[in-house]
Formats: structure tokens, C-alpha cells, sequence
């Protein structure tokens, strides 16, 4: 083997050397009983992974909901389903329900876009009380 073919092979090997391949994470889709455990009486920030903006929101154990977002104030209500989807409702508007699923110590928002799941929300901490 030449010097030069001996050179790049050893400079290749030295960076494959350092590259490692990620774990795939499991995840777990949430029930609904752990899905009122996480969210009820809590104010839980939301950080949405489309769009970049992080919103606060109290899930009053009664229904309601408050939130933060952008700065503004707005009021709606949330519940969870039978099939273990969580659903906000805010100003009026139709219920949007989607599963949470936790990966390891973080807990995703889904929604199904095609045939494939997708994050749209990661949950950054779920603080006790109303927080707003």
C-alpha cells in the first residue's frame, strides 16, 4: 500500500472513529389517566417545534385554560379523551386533540401527518399551580 492510500486510510478511520450513531429513543404514548396526572393543576410550558414560540398554559383541574402566547391572554378549555389524546380549545375554537407521547425524560405532542407521526410540541417542565 502506498503512503498516500495509507494516509487516507488512516485519516478516515480516525473520523469514522469518532462518529456514533444516536439510540432511537423509545416512546410511549401517554394514558389518559397520566395525561391528567402531568397536566391537571399545572402550568406546563409548551415549546412548538414548527414555529420556534414558546407559550405558558394552566390546565385548571375544572376544564379551563389559560394561556400565554406571544405575550397575549387567552382563555380556553382542555380535557383529555378516551383514546388518550389531550385537547385544548381556545377561544372558542374547535377542540384539537393529539396523543403525548414521553421519550425518555421529555414529552412530545404528536400529530399524524401521512402515514407517519410527527412532534409538533415538545413540553419543556409542567410547574405546580397557576403560574400566570
Amino acid at each position: 500500500m502506498s503512503l498516500s492510500k495509507w494516509a487516507g486510510f488512516v485519516v478516515t478511520a480516525a473520523l469514522l472513529s469518532g462518529c456514533q450513531i444516536k439510540p432511537q429513543m423509545e416512546k410511549t404514548q401517554l394514558t389518559k389517566a397520566e395525561l391528567k396526572t402531568l397536566f391537571a393543576g399545572k402550568t406546563v410550558e409548551s415549546y412548538s417545534l414548527s414555529s420556534g414560540a414558546t407559550s405558558f398554559t394552566y390546565y385548571s383541574p375544572d376544564g379551563r385554560a389559560r394561556q400565554v402566547r406571544f405575550w397575549e391572554p387567552r382563555d380556553g378549555y382542555w380535557k383529555v379523551t378516551d383514546d388518550n389524546e389531550i385537547c385544548l380549545s381556545m377561544e372558542g375554537k374547535d377542540f384539537s386533540c393529539r396523543p403525548v407521547f414521553q421519550e425518555g425524560d421529555r414529552y412530545y405532542k404528536y400529530r399524524m401527518d401521512g402515514d407517519e407521526w410527527v412532534r409538533v410540541i415538545r413540553y419543556r417542565q409542567f410547574i405546580d399551580g397557576d403560574r400566570l
